[in-house]
C-alpha cells in the first residue's frame, strides 16, 4: 500500500516551523549533514533516523504514518463493500 503522506517533507516543515536548518538536525542526530539531505530527499526514511529525528524534533512521525495507513486501509475497506 503507498501512502500519500511524504514523512521527508513533514520533518522539512517541522525544521522550518522551529527556525532550525538541516545541519543543526544533523548534527542533533549525529548523522552527516550531506547524508541527511540524501535521507529528506526521499519519501521513506529509516527507522532508527526516524526515531531520532522524532525524538529530537518533539513529534511522533510513527504515529503519523500508522494514523495514514490506518486511514488508507479504512478507504479501501469502504471501496471494497
Amino acid at each position: 500500500m503507498l501512502l500519500k503522506i511524504d514523512i521527508c517533507h513533514e520533518i522539512k516543515q517541522r525544521l522550518e516551523a522551529q527556525s532550525r536548518s538541516v545541519k543543526w538536525l544533523a548534527e542533533q542526530i549525529g548523522r552527516d549533514r550531506s547524508a541527511l539531505i540524501r535521507s529528506l530527499q526521499k519519501r521513506s526514511m529509516d527507522s532508527d533516523w526516524l526515531a531520532n529525528i522524532s525524538d529530537v524534533l518533539d513529534m511522533n512521525y510513527f504515529q503519523i504514518l500508522s494514523d495514514e495507513f490506518d486511514n488508507e486501509k479504512e478507504k479501501r475497506r469502504k471501496v471494497q463493500k
